[in-house]
């Protein structure tokens, strides 16, 4: 059943995670911040066991796989507001909530994205 298969596809993604978390904590690519792992690179999708497997045996670099990762690693990519074509005017969005031009909400949506990207942003 599908069900039985998500199960099976959770539990096989979560020894995957327990193997790779011993014996690949010591492949790091440079993040923007900091390195990171290819661990935490696989528990978010970003390579896949196979490029982990292709490192460990000498088929690719860290380097070659750093290269394809580069705009999600080391490229700051931020929304940091609004811009008003009519009045030509830059605007936060926490100002554009205020002046009731967007949502309390969009706004707190917007706000929460630049916090998980580690971007908190004042456009003024």
């Amino acid at each position: 059943s599908f069900l039985g298969e998500e199960i099976l596809k959770t539990v096989d993604d979560a020894t995957q995670l327990e193997y790779f978390t011993e014996e690949y904590d010591d492949i790091k690519f440079q993040g923007l911040r900091r390195d990171v792992t290819a661990r935490q690179l696989i528990e978010v999708k970003l390579i896949d066991r196979l490029t982990v497997e292709q490192l460990h045996s000498g088929q690719k670099t860290i380097d070659e796989v750093q290269k394809s990762l580069e705009k999600f690693l080391t490229k700051p990519t931020a929304i940091a507001g609004l811009y008003l074509e009519s009045s030509k005017e830059i605007l936060s969005f926490a100002s554009a909530a205020k002046r009731r031009i967007i949502g309390k909400a969009l706004a707190l949506a917007f706000l929460e994205a630049q916090a998980a990207t580690g971007f908190i942003i004042d456009p003024t």
